[in-house]
């Protein structure tokens, strides 16, 4: 019996589909194996759930949390320290009322551009605006390239 060509495109579609669901963090445990092998049992199951403990190297926090956003090196009674940072956008809407730049509906219509002539103008907005403020929400301090304390959560 010959296959159906619209069962072998389901087939290839669902496998295609389900080989997308991998997350991130498992992308980036599966192309670092020696260092996720090289991990306990224990610490396998933290770093594979995106948790970190004291004592973790550099690289068993990068598998958890990826690169960070800024590093900052130093050093305290001669020993090598490091801060890692990560960050993400939050979003905060507020209102707004006055003239604005870009594609925005007016009362009248949309329009571009700027400029002030009145709250008829399309070029005129108000109402809830949505604006990305960048915050912290983990930190990790290495000394001698072991994590010393962390911090989750936004600071």
């Amino acid at each position: 019996m010959r296959p159906r060509p619209v069962l072998i495109l389901l087939v290839a579609t669902l496998a295609l589909a389900l080989s997308a669901c991998t997350s991130v963090r498992q992308r980036r445990i599966e192309n670092n194996l020696g260092i996720y092998n090289a991990l306990t049992a224990e610490d396998q199951g933290l770093v594979s759930s995106g948790r970190i403990r004291e004592g973790f190297s550099r690289e068993a926090v990068f598998l958890a949390f990826g690169r960070p956003e800024s590093v900052a090196r130093g050093s305290s009674k001669g020993r090598e320290t490091e801060k890692w940072e990560y960050w993400t956008a939050q979003p905060v809407q507020h209102g707004f009322y006055g003239p604005s730049m870009g594609w925005r509906r007016g009362a009248i219509g949309y329009g571009y551009g700027c400029g002030y002539c009145g709250p008829w103008d399309p070029f005129w907005s108000m109402g809830p605006q949505m604006s990305y403020m960048a915050q912290k929400v983990i930190t990790v301090d290495f000394v001698d390239g072991r994590v010393s304390e962390f911090m989750l959560g936004p600071q």
